[in-house]
């Protein structure tokens, strides 16, 4: 994990081809399960997570644990290391992040919570994370820190050495900063290396539970956003970032989920792009029920029953209908339509008949049907566009 002015970015999905075979891949595991028994390695974890806990803040929502613990154990359940139990806990920080502590700590801020619009963009960040401690990164970087911190250590002496001898000051200076840029890149090498496999086991473990893997994705896209708005870094010091460009990553995950033949549909992990049915008072005692996106309302039914069907029942089965459709095909501000058939104005997603407009609930709005299709669709379209741009800014 690395910090940098407040962003703290969780999950970096970037995939290569530096995969172990299967075999390989439990080998190496075992071996560095017999080096740090779970044991050992709850104990070392153990202090470090009580160190944050005192240091962030925990917070008491026993509901979003609930949630978070679900999660982590369906997840665990089909990992590499299914025995693994995991302590979950919430910080009180407003910037989203997630970490992996060895040993099955895990801890969420607030801020992701916030963030994530559904249970499949959580997921995705916990997946990650647990992806983390199955390949043990904590105590493989740990070690890697420590040998590399003595070497250049040992550069270091050989500096002073070399100008207790007389060397020239300016060569002196060099061997020094020569020393910490070596260090500073074989770090960041071993630090992408397992960001490329904690994001690839991490998609793999998804695919085996009911959590849709195209979360991993808008998140991704969400913190690609970020980057682009927050970075205040340099090209020379993004070298030495653990985290490749963001538009790298966005597109790597895009690239991993499509060979994967993973259906992409982004409508369906972020909330504002379903058709939520919600009853109104329209004025004083009056009730209906209205179809909204991401809060907002884009279609209102007469309270008249029409057909034998009630205010209610229409606008659920039409909500059912929008969502059937959506979880399909998507939905995207291009694919909504609007087309006359049978003498009644029709609105459609993706070409396929979602919503038709009647001469009743379109007299109930004050207007003729056509025009209220017209409208129904603006307010569509609005409210996608919205959904869209609220998502990135979350």
């Amino acid at each position: 994990m690395s910090r940098r002015r407040g962003l703290c970015v969780f999950v970096v999905l970037v995939f290569a081809g530096l995969a172990l075979t299967p075999s390989a891949r439990a080998a190496d595991i075992a071996r560095w399960r017999q080096k740090y028994p779970l044991e050992k390695e709850v104990e070392i974890g153990r202090k470090t997570a009580e160190e944050i806990d005192r240091q962030y803040g925990v917070l008491d929502d026993p509901e979003q644990l609930a949630r978070i613990q679900a999660i982590v154990n369906e997840i665990v359940a089909v990992s590499d290391r299914p025995d693994l139990q995991c302590d979950v806990k919430i910080l009180s920080v407003p910037v989203p992040n997630a970490m992996a502590i060895p040993g099955g700590f895990i801890r969420c801020t607030s801020g992701l919570l916030d963030m994530c619009n559904s249970d499949d963009e959580l997921a995705a960040v916990l997946a990650h994370e647990i992806a983390h401690m199955c390949n043990y990164h904590g105590m493989r970087q740990d070690e890697r820190d420590r040998k590399m911190g003595i070497y250049q250590l040992g550069l270091q002496l050989a500096a002073i050495v070399a100008a207790l001898n007389g060397a020239d000051p300016g060569f002196v200076q060099y061997a020094v900063a020569a020393g910490y840029f070596a260090h500073m890149q074989i770090i960041v090498g071993y630090s992408r290396e397992y960001e490329v496999e904690a994001d690839r086991d991490g998609l793999a473990y998804l695919m085996k539970t009911k959590y849709n893997p195209t979360g991993m994705l808008t998140t991704m896209e969400r913190f690609a956003d970020l980057a682009t708005r927050t970075w205040q870094g340099s090209d020379a010091l993004r070298d030495f970032d653990t985290h490749p460009p963001s538009a790298a990553r966005v597109a790597e995950v895009e690239r991993y989920l499509r060979e994967a033949n993973v259906n992409i549909n982004r409508a369906v992990v972020l909330r504002g792009y379903r058709a939520v049915p919600e009853e109104i008072e329209y004025a004083p005692g009056q009730r209906t029920w209205q179809i909204c996106f991401g809060g907002r309302p884009v279609f209102q039914a007469s309270p008249e029953p029409i057909d034998g069907k009630t205010a209610e029942e229409r606008v659920h089965a039409i909500a059912t209908s929008m969502n059937m459709v959506i979880s399909v095909s998507g939905l995207a501000i291009h694919t909504v339509g609007l087309s006359d058939r049978k003498g009644y104005p029709e609105i459609s997603f993706s070409q396929y008949p979602v919503l038709r407009i009647l001469e009743q609930d379109a007299a109930f709005m004050g207007m003729d049907a056509k025009a209220y299709a017209s409208l129904v669709r603006e307010q569509l379209i609005y409210a996608l566009d919205q959904a869209g741009r609220e998502a990135l800014r979350t």
